[in-house]
């Protein structure tokens, strides 16, 4: 298993901190917050790790980054 799949597991395998952040948090911010785990952990490889992703792997992660950077936004301005 490599060092961002082991990451990656590590965040999600535990459900106690899943039921405290939508407690806190609220679903909307939950389930946005975990779509970043994955460029997470690919950050946490490259810098502690020296790992970096394959290179097919870049495009996918700025797929997810750009959703959350339309969808965030647009939730912010739907009335409640």
């Amino acid at each position: 298993m490599t060092s961002v799949a082991s990451s990656t597991a590590l965040v999600t395998t535990s459900p106690i901190w899943a039921a405290l952040l939508l407690r806190l948090l609220g679903p909307s911010i939950t389930s946005t917050a975990l779509l970043l785990e994955t460029p997470g952990a690919a950050l946490i490889a490259a810098l502690w790790l020296g790992q970096t992703p394959h290179a097919v792997a870049y495009p996918a992660l700025a797929v997810i980054l750009v959703g959350l950077a339309l969808v965030v936004p647009a939730d912010r301005r739907k009335p409640s």
